[in-house]
């Protein structure tokens, strides 16, 4: 559908002075936006058929971070008002009172500054999060946003329709999301203008703000098309409409009559379009006199014409229809006209569905029209309503019905979506519930008295509510008499071995109790006499100790192997006894082996020491490489060349000892076979091993197979890194040179090769 738009990149607007407090229009074509700075926050209201722009509203406060415009969610007032979200930290929703015009604060936390208002929620976009608010507590997050599904870089503002569907702008796409936040609908993006900071839909325009520029999309098909950018005196923060979209699809076509500049002009509308309003523009201005879906006058070349089409439906309530150019249309004599009507109405004389054409003269040009004209039926709508224990009389439609009983009743004025009249016939049926009572007299229960899934413990008077079959509710009352919950006393004996009571023995622990009952028979007190008997106990303990170490219990040492008795008296003065088992573990006795055996060891060389794996060693935390607790390889240099640690067995018992080895400084110097340069932290480089053996002349030369150098290197700590002229060497094997002189003051010479692996 395409739309008229102004050909002017700039707007001139007209200012409304500060202080107003206008609630939304919605009879206007445009949008609304909050002006900053915060300190001085004022509604806009931009009218983009007039070219005006004016302040509706002063909020007077630090709540200009966000605007939605709708009707108070949760109220039965369909009145348009403002929404807004502030202050910071702690935002809550705020909304203006479409009555008394005051601010009112709702106490909801908010989850951000761009929220928009459908028909039921209102929504809050915050970075990669949606979240939806229906007036009754905090919002609630419904939809996290995937960059590799929904894109990235979004505007920072959010768009609801009428329908509670949302829609989310970013570089690419307009998305539209239902309620629930599954996307259903994509338009492709021409990208325009600059960030934006607010956006709204009128019909199919969408319009985009930052700064003080607008910019404005058609949206047409499956694409978002760039229109034009005009500017707006305030600096936009957040933008809102009140006017749902996109709207349905209106087409307008004209006809020629061959009898000079006469022309029809007909619409074609959707089906679900009902109730409607035409207004014709010609050139941009209301062309008075013409309120039909088709019209016939004589129009001069070059004239632009476009309709505006207020109708009833679900949620949508006004279309704008594309423009035509009177000079850019072939001349036609045949009208087709598809349009429908509702039972029991006419068109032109016409009351059944059918194909009619016709021909007739309008300023002595002649016509055909062809009519495709669909009669809708008349909906018959089957209902039953149960009134239980109503006040009379019932009144449905403003039929009376003034007693009990069940009733028929038909009206034919009810509405249904199309615009038709229905015939809706109800059956009303009116029930008066009925209540019985129960009486019961019982003695204390310990679970309670069990009545209807409930537990009662004292007397009282209960109610119960069944629900018969008919939906309507009886009532049951009950009328209970309890005795009081029985009194008890306690006595406690007790004794080591054996209780006497009332010349009986007892040897464990039991209960007597004794019942006294009242005249109705119901139990009403208990003595309980509570025997304890007391044991003689044995507490044993079984304990390894090292050599030489004693074990204590209750301050007597115990350092010999074997078995003590120790008495002591209970908590409860029984006689009772320790058993002590004591064990004694000796010393780790061990030998280790070293490899190799014997010295002379280089400064570098690496000394494997393998012990018994029966104990457990600690090696007091030197620089070693341990293959397992019991095997250790040392590497020998000039700083450590003493080695403590310790032994212990499984009873913990320890002894220390000290490794030493000699080091010299060799002259040994050795290259590895190969190397891989691919950073994984593991034989990334190329070089020499140990580095003992280098004294002051160090001279290293690398060369590929065909005798070119590829690196070299006069310090022992440069090592080959696998690059060629800042490139990656090739998977090759390489050819090594070095020259260099070691502590004796010899030069010597090595050479080989290595593979370099990839």
């Amino acid at each position: 559908m395409t739309r008229l738009y102004f050909i002017s990149l700039l707007m001139l607007f007209s200012l409304v002075a500060k202080g107003q407090t206008n609630l939304p229009n919605t009879s206007i074509r445009g949008f609304y936006y909050i002006a900053v700075p915060a300190t001085n926050n004022r509604i806009h209201e931009v009218n983009t058929i007039t070219g005006t722009d004016q302040v509706v509203f002063d909020i007077g406060n630090n709540l200009g971070h966000g605007l939605a415009i709708g009707k108070v969610l949760g109220s039965n007032n369909p009145t348009q008002t403002y929404y807004l979200v502030g202050p910071y930290p702690n935002m809550t929703y705020h909304y203006i009172d479409p009555i008394t015009l005051q601010m009112v604060n709702t106490g909801h936390r908010a989850s951000n500054v761009n929220p928009t208002i459908g028909n039921r929620y209102l929504y809050n976009l915050a970075n990669l999060s949606v979240y939806r608010y229906d007036g009754t507590r905090d919002d609630t997050l419904i939809k996290v946003l995937n960059p590799s599904i929904d894109g990235i870089n979004f505007v920072v503002d959010i768009f609801a329709d009428c329908e509670d569907n949302f829609y989310l702008l970013n570089n690419t796409h307009l998305n539209k999301y239902d309620s629930s936040g599954n996307m259903i609908q994509q338009w492709n993006r021409v990208p325009a203008g600059i960030p934006a900071a607010g956006i709204a839909i009128v019909d199919d325009t969408l319009y985009t703000g930052g700064g003080n520029t607008v910019t404005v999309y058609h949206l047409q098909g499956s694409n978002a098309n760039y229109i034009r950018t005009f500017s707006v005196p305030g600096q936009i923060n957040d933008m809102a409409n009140y006017r749902t979209g996109p709207s349905e699809n209106v087409t307008i076509v004209a006809d020629s009559q061959g009898c000079g500049n006469l022309y029809t002009i007909r619409s074609i509308i959707p089906n679900n379009i009902t109730n409607t309003t035409y207004t014709w523009f010609l050139n941009g201005s209301i062309l008075t006199g013409y309120t039909t879906p088709t019209i016939q006058r004589n129009f001069t070349a070059g004239d632009l014409i476009q309709l505006k089409v207020d109708y009833t439906g679900f949620c949508e309530s006004l279309s704008y229809s594309n423009i035509i150019a009177i000079d850019s249309i072939s001349n036609r004599t045949y009208v087709i006209i598809d349009t429908a009507i509702c039972f029991g109405a006419s068109f032109d004389g016409y009351t059944q569905s059918g194909t009619y054409i016709d021909t007739f003269a309008t300023a002595n040009c002649d016509s055909i029209r062809r009519l495709e004209l669909t009669v809708r039926p008349m909906p018959v709508v089957m209902e039953t309503i149960t009134h239980c224990n109503p006040v009379l009389p019932v009144i449905w439609n403003g039929q009376t019905v003034s007693q009990a009983g069940t009733f028929t009743l038909v009206d034919t004025s009810a509405q249904v979506r199309t615009g038709c009249d229905s015939v809706t016939v109800l059956t009303l049926n009116i029930i008066f519930s009925d209540t019985t009572h129960l009486y019961d007299t019982t003695c204390y229960l310990r679970d309670g008295y069990r009545w209807h899934n409930n537990r009662y413990f004292a007397s009282g008077t209960y109610f119960h509510t069944l629900t018969a079959g008919n939906g309507c509710d009886s009532i049951l009352v009950l009328h209970l008499s309890m005795d009081a919950a029985p009194t008890a006393d306690t006595t406690r004996l007790a004794n080591c071995l054996s209780v006497t009571f009332n010349g009986q023995e007892y040897r464990k622990d039991t209960a007597i109790v004794q019942t006294y009952r009242n005249i109705n028979q119901c139990d009403s007190h208990y003595t309980v006499t509570q025997i304890t008997i007391h044991r003689a106990y044995t507490i044993n303990y079984e304990k390894t100790v090292c050599r030489g170490e004693a074990f204590t219990v209750n301050g007597i040492e115990y350092r010999q192997e074997g078995t003590y008795i120790q008495p002591y008296t209970s908590m409860a003065g029984c006689d009772s006894n320790i058993r002590i088992t004591l064990r004694i573990s000796e010393f780790p006795e061990y030998a280790l082996t070293v490899t190799p055996e014997q010295p002379p060891y280089c400064l570098g060389d690496r000394v494997t020491v393998a012990a018994p794996e029966d104990y457990v060693y600690n090696w007091m935390g030197y620089p070693v490489d341990s293959a397992g607790n019991a095997i250790q390889v040392f590497r020998l240099d000039s700083v450590y060349n003493t080695f403590p640690f310790t032994v212990k067995n499984t009873f913990n018992c320890e002894v220390a000892d000290t490794l030493r080895f000699e080091a010299e400084k060799c002259c040994r110097i050795t290259f590895p076979t190969a190397f891989s340069p691919n950073d994984d932290g593991l034989n990334d480089d190329f070089g020499p091993m140990p580095l003992s053996a280098v004294n002051d002349y160090y001279n290293l030369s690398i060369f590929n197979r065909w005798g070119q150098k590829v690196f070299t290197s006069t310090h022992i700590n440069n090592r080959w890194n696998g690059h060629i002229k800042g490139e990656d060497a090739a998977t090759d094997v390489y050819y090594y040179y070095l020259e260099y002189t070691c502590y004796d003051g010899k030069k010597y010479v090595l050479k080989g090769d290595v593979t370099l692996l990839r």
